[in-house]
């Protein structure tokens, strides 16, 4: 588990964390949320969430505490994936420096007023939840089939219930580097009146209907529209959303997963993942406000009727079959896979 800065001693130089610090993103109550669902079931999942005390959403990553020498004075931290900190992220700030969504299972290079390099790594877990100022319930798709880093899944940037701040256009912009917003809402959920959320961060809206809705043909042309967009590289990074970043977002996240070869275990679990975040109704109890369970009896519907498009198959041959029966092209589809597949 990663360790808070409190419970350590500062390194010989002032400096924490110390050279080959190992640092895991996941919270205590991620992993074992993580990991109850895999041993015993989402029922189990649930259960253990509703002795979580508080009301707190559940889904940003923990945080890596960086403190300078104390001197008092401003500092300025830069962290890179490269040792000559080309592509690098830097922050500003006095006292310490909160770090967060790192990339899992990776190496990261930081010094702090271009000072002696130092490394610190990621554990390479199975999820890279998110933090951008101001939303919630954000995760990058990435990280076991399915590249990290170019597709992230989360809430509405600007709308009804949640708004992203200047502090969360920066993260956007500078640290995940989003170049398009695929907005998924129906109109009245809410629309943009200058064009886009975050200046920068071309936007893209297709509503479209989840669920077994999905399947109605009336609703076919806007799949194809949503698929025809994820097959133009030039889009990505893409963040995809709709309201909450649970319905719509979770049926186009699976669409993806499934393409990529993503096991049905890993699929399913990430759309449970939602479970952690507070989306409707925060003021109430934790057992009154997990979204996962409301929606589930929607979402067995419509993977009994996805199965008919490839029945005794499995879930990626079933999603494929329904987007090519919906007049998603296989040139498409196969441009979307070459572009997201590790």
């Amino acid at each position: 588990m990663s360790e808070n800065f409190s419970e350590n001693p500062n390194s010989a130089e002032g400096i924490f964390p110390p050279d080959g610090y190992i640092f895991d993103q996941y919270t205590e109550v991620q992993r074992r949320f993580i990991d109850t669902v895999r041993a015993s079931g989402i029922s189990e999942g649930l259960n253990y969430l509703r002795t979580v005390e508080g009301n707190d959403d559940l889904t940003p990553p923990a945080r890596l505490c960086v403190r300078p020498d104390g001197n008092g004075t401003q500092h300025t931290f830069e962290i890179s994936e490269h040792e000559d900190f080309s592509d690098s992220f830097t922050l500003s700030g006095y006292e310490e420096f909160e770090i967060e969504n790192l990339k899992n299972g990776a190496s990261y290079f930081w010094c702090i007023d271009g000072g002696r390099t130092h490394l610190l790594y990621t554990l390479d877990n199975e999820w890279r939840f998110i933090n951008i100022d101001g939303l919630h319930n954000l995760r990058d798709l990435g990280g076991r089939k399915i590249k990290e880093g170019i597709l992230y899944r989360g809430c509405e940037l600007s709308g009804c219930d949640f708004n992203v701040t200047e502090r969360g256009k920066k993260t956007l912009l500078d640290q995940l580097k989003i170049k398009s917003e695929l907005d998924l809402r129906k109109e009245y959920f809410g629309k943009y009146e200058n064009g886009e959320a975050v200046e920068g961060v071309a936007l893209k809206q297709i509503p479209y209907r989840p669920y077994c809705e999905i399947f109605e043909e009336e609703h076919r042309e806007e799949i194809r529209k949503i698929m025809n967009f994820l097959s133009d590289e030039s889009v990505y990074p893409v963040y995809f959303h709709c309201m909450g970043g649970a319905d719509r977002t979770g049926m186009i996240a699976l669409f993806l997963e499934a393409l990529a070869g993503e096991s049905e275990e890993d699929i399913f679990l990430d759309y449970e993942l939602t479970s952690l975040s507070r989306i409707y109704n925060p003021q109430k109890g934790v057992s009154d406000t997990i979204h996962r369970s409301r929606n589930a009896p929607y979402f067995t519907e419509f993977l009994k009727e996805l199965e008919k498009y490839a029945e005794g198959k499995g879930l990626s041959e079933q999603v494929k079959a329904f987007l090519l029966d919906s007049g998603v092209s296989e040139k498409c589809i196969n441009k979307i896979v070459e572009i997201i597949k590790k």
